[in-house]
C-alpha cells in the first residue's frame, strides 16, 4: 500500500497552503508588507535604513495614537542628524504613508502632512532602533 500522499504531491501543497492562509487570516493584526524607518544623517552616503518586526510595527503604531497636534510644522533638515522618516507599504483606506519625527512627529495621509507633539518619544524610540542596529554613532547621544 502506497504511503497517503506519494501519489499526490500536489495534495501536500494544497494542504500546506491552506494551513498558511489561515494562519494569516487567524492573525489580522499581521503585516504582509513591509514598514521601512530611514535614519536622515545627510552626509553624502545612503541613509541607513531597516525593516520593523510585526512587534515593533505594533509598538510605532501604538506610540503614535493620542499625540496632540502641534502649531509648527516639524523642522526639515540640514547636514548631519535630522531624524527619522518611516515609510508604510500598505495603501489600505486612512493608512499613513509616512511618519517623519524630528522634534515632532509629521504623518501624512493621503496629500496633506499633519503636526504632532512627540508625546510618547517616537524620536527616542526609533534613536533606541537605529542603536540596536549599528548606527548609534548617528544619533544624538550616540556611541
Amino acid at each position: 500500500m502506497p504511503a497517503p500522499f506519494s501519489s499526490r504531491p500536489w495534495l501536500v501543497l494544497v494542504l500546506l497552503g491552506t494551513s498558511l492562509l489561515s494562519m494569516r487570516c487567524a492573525n489580522p493584526t499581521a503585516r504582509a508588507l513591509p514598514v521601512r524607518v530611514e535614519l536622515n544623517i545627510f552626509s553624502g552616503l545612503p541613509n541607513p535604513s531597516w525593516e520593523l518586526s510585526p512587534p515593533e510595527v505594533q509598538e510605532l503604531e501604538r506610540r503614535l495614537q493620542g499625540l496632540p497636534p502641534r502649531a509648527q510644522a516639524v523642522p526639515g533638515g540640514g547636514l548631519g542628524y535630522s531624524g527619522f522618516t518611516v515609510w508604510n507599504s500598505s495603501r489600505e483606506p486612512g493608512a499613513w504613508q509616512q511618519v517623519r519625527v524630528y522634534q515632532g512627529v509629521e504623518i501624512t495621509r493621503g496629500q496633506e502632512p499633519t503636526s504632532y507633539e512627540d508625546l510618547h518619544d517616537l524620536e527616542g524610540w526609533l534613536s533606541e532602533q537605529a542603536r540596536s542596529r549599528g548606527h548609534g554613532e548617528f544619533v544624538p547621544g550616540g556611541d
